[in-house]
């Protein structure tokens, strides 16, 4: 089932997003808990140039084209009488009907609801239309260009023109907060804009990268050239691939993590590379076998960057830089579904993808690798035991920083093909040990493992730190974060645990000094999104602290926590506002400095913002649903409003939350005076296995009821909203919702349903 990793609107601090994304994707990417990303694509390729352009230009009148009719049925609907879907008129057997077509396409008996009766604006009314719609234009200030220098000591901020390309990279210290003009984009290469630069742990280099051509979701193929840094200027450009020819297409690059070492490793070809040096130009080192379309080595295939480490990335270099570790996916055995893609050719290539669908014994084989840069020496790593001669999954890979008490060490975490059990190992080139075992089966209650959970690992001095479920004092089970002690006998026990009657939605920092992490979570309640530190947090001592709170209305964050754990970016929501971004001393939330240019205000919008509240409403089940309303500015209580349910619904997900809504939304609200409604109910995210464990093998049966249950009580507390004017909107798990919810009701309550893209059946989905 198609998921996403990004949506088009989402706030990142250090990625230069592509200003238009195909709205379809844009949907459903809002409900996906992703973590920050950092580099994000928007790169231009020399010979593709047109033939991209042609075929951007084509996606997006195509999805214009969609939406328009979209808006349009919608709209429409609302004009016509509500269907009774038991009046028996759709069925030609019914005896009781009349034999002539005339009688077969009978108007309604009720008068038809006018839409345009109800579009009574205020005067002096601002509308978000048709052109704002598709305008480039984005609603508030919403991109910050920061990102952390590697070794943390800093900030890079990329500064942007009028038509979002790169002007300069500034230097912004820390300490003193003061900019300084780094290097000016007219030393970039032609087609290259620095929107992907990478420097090297030690400052000395840096790599840039054209796109060529999209990959999966994630990965994208590009050319990369290497410039020495020298006094704010890029000089000694070098060419990157196994041949060093100019030409060649890198799926991958990642510098070695040591500021001690310029070395770095590529893959091309679906084949892993190793460069000692930059200059070493045409020299590299081939590190595994030769890849193949069914082969792949340290490069996700279509399975794992979809639904399992939800990123291209599958090899991973160890802290001091001694050892890199990666992922051998061999998809011979799956089977395949072939998509045409339209290129620079007449004739369009047909791509074959491995794609497991539900119910398919044959999943990707997947072998982890352990590489030593000192002696070349390689080691597999196997699985554990009780994973023999079954399906397996790698959710993540990480290393154990070297202490006093240990060297480096490799954390996997494997889990079985339900994901309802974990295993974390310890290895090194030597041996590997079982060093904990999760199981998502307490007492009598069952769930299962969200990969990203396990996505960032940090580790302490002792053990390491992740998110796990935790029995609560009210009965509930929420995800806390954990800390694992690696005993003597390399066995790991949890020392202790930290959270709240809330999930940690996920692990952001550590500061191994200090022993102090950081985490965010939803304590402040619906729609929020707090950040967090504990202190001594490897202790059941540790206290809780909450960081975000120090700020004025800021209960919707995004973070980003620096390499070494002490500082951070802190990024406040509010719906049509200009989002704010502090930098945060963690040990001091107080004096939390606004970075320039991110002030905030409201004076950019064009229109009357829409109004947006939350709250909670008791359904007939005893669950509390979070209910969110979007509804028109200056809304008349005199006037009656049609409303629209949007709705998702997918397992651990979650709809409400403090930000700017989706654009086409706005617009049905703005223009056609739409209430919007969201609703989380059972099987939502952030409040524990009493809400996420009712649809535990039973998807598609608690979510319905609890949707309809809540616009019910919704229109019995709100006379202005029209009860012969209710429909749903829902795209993919989405539209799979949205028509079980018009099948339950009847036609009683909901009037037409939208349906797009929607799960009909679960056996053609790709499913892990």
């Amino acid at each position: 089932m198609d998921k996403s990793v990004s949506f088009a609107r989402k706030i990142c601090f250090s990625s230069f997003q592509e200003c238009i994304n195909l709205l379809s994707n844009e949907y459903e990417d809002r409900f996906t808990q992703k973590p920050l990303s950092f580099y994000m694509d928007r790169s231009y390729s020399g010979r593709y140039d047109c033939a991209r352009f042609a075929l951007r230009v084509a996606a997006v009148l195509f999805t214009i084209f969609i939406i328009v009719c979209v808006a349009v049925g919608v709209t429409l609907i609302f004009t016509q009488k509500p269907v009774d879907l038991t009046s028996g008129l759709l069925s030609r057997g019914d005896s009781s009907s009349s034999s002539s077509s005339d009688s077969f396409f009978a108007p309604p008996k009720t008068t038809p609801l006018i839409l345009g009766s109800r579009k009574k604006f205020p005067s002096n009314y601002r509308k978000f239309g048709i052109s704002d719609l598709f305008s480039s234009t984005p609603i508030g200030k919403l991109h910050y260009f920061y990102a952390w220098t590697p070794d943390g000591s800093g900030l890079v901020h990329q500064n942007i023109d009028g038509i979002g390309e790169t002007e300069t990279l500034s230097i912004i210290t820390t300490d003193s907060s003061e900019e300084r003009k780094f290097i000016d984009a007219k030393q970039f290469p032609s087609g290259f804009n620095g929107e992907k630069i990478k420097f090297s742990p030690s400052g000395k280099y840096a790599a840039l990268s054209r796109q060529v051509m999209q990959g999966f979701r994630h990965s994208k193929d590009c050319i990369y050239r290497i410039a020495r840094v020298a006094n704010g200027k890029l000089v000694d450009f070098v060419q990157v691939g196994p041949t060093g020819n100019g030409t060649e297409i890198l799926q991958e690059f990642s510098w070695n993590t040591s500021p001690e070492s310029d070395s770095f490793a590529f893959v091309s070809g679906n084949t892993l590379f190793y460069q000692e040096k930059p200059e070493f130009v045409g020299k590299a080192k081939q590190l595994s076998q030769n890849g193949s379309d069914d082969v792949r080595y340290g490069i996700s295939d279509w399975l794992y960057e979809e639904d399992v480490i939800a990123k291209s990335t599958a090899h991973w270099w160890s802290p001091n830089g001694k050892f890199l570790s990666y992922i051998k996916f061999d998809d011979s055995e799956v089977n395949k579904v072939w998509i045409k893609k339209y290129r620079s050719k007449q004739y369009p290539d047909y791509i074959s993808i491995p794609y497991p669908k539900a119910g398919v014994v044959d999943q990707p084989k997947v072998k982890l690798y352990l590489w030593n840069r000192e002696t070349a020496q390689r080691v597999v790593i196997s699985p554990p035991e009780e994973l023999n001669n079954q399906s397996y999954y790698i959710f993540s890979v990480s290393w154990l920083r070297a202490t006093d008490e240990r060297e480096e060490k490799l954390l996997t975490v494997w889990a079985n093909r339900r994901q309802t059990h974990l295993y974390f190992t310890v290895c090194d080139e030597r041996d590997c040990v079982m060093a904990y075992e999760q199981s998502f089966s307490i007492g009598t209650r069952r769930l299962w493992a969200t990969p990203l959970d396990f996505e960032n690992l940090p580790s302490s001095k002792n053990g390491f730190f992740a998110i796990l479920p935790v029995p609560y004092s009210d009965g509930n089970i929420y995800n806390h974060v954990a800390h694992i002690n690696i005993e003597k006998d390399g066995l790991g026990r949890v020392s202790a645990t930290h959270g709240g009657p809330y999930d940690v939605q996920s692990i952001t920092g550590y500061d191994p000094e200090n022993d102090v992490i950081t985490y965010t979570g939803m304590g402040g309640g619906i729609a929020s999104s707090r950040f967090y530190r504990i202190n001594r947090a490897s202790s059941k001592e540790g206290a809780i602290h909450c960081l975000s709170c120090a700020l004025s209305n800021c209960e919707s964050t995004m973070i980003s926590v620096s390499p070494l754990g002490s500082r951070a970016f802190v990024l406040c929501r509010e719906p049509f506002k200009d989002s704010r971004l502090f930098f945060m001393d963690i040990a001091n939330p107080h004096n939390a400095k606004r970075l320039r240019g991110t002030e905030e205000s409201t004076s950019s919008l064009t229109f009357d913002p829409p109004t947006v509240t939350h709250e909670t409403i008791r359904l007939p089940s005893g669950v509390d649903a979070h209910v969110g309303l979007m509804m028109p500015p200056r809304l008349d209580p005199n006037q009656k409003y049609p409303l629209l349910l949007d709705v998702y619904g997918g397992p651990s997900t979650y709809m409400n939350i403090m930000e700017t809504p989706w654009d086409f939304l706005i617009y049905l609200c703005s223009t056609q005076q739409m209430i919007i409604a969201y609703v989380d109910g059972r099987g939502s995210s952030n409040r524990g296995w009493n809400l996420k464990e009712p649809v535990y093998e039973a998807l598609g049966v608690y979510e319905t009821q609890d949707q309809l249950d809540a616009i019910k009580e919704i229109l019995k507390r709100n006379d202005f909203i029209d009860k012969n004017a209710v429909t749903t909107l829902g795209w993919s798990y989405g539209g799979f919702l949205s028509s079980h919810i018009a099948s339950l009701d009847g036609g009683e309550t909901i009037k037409c349903a939208v349906a797009v893209a929607p799960v009909a059946d679960f056996t053609l989905y790709g499913m892990s």
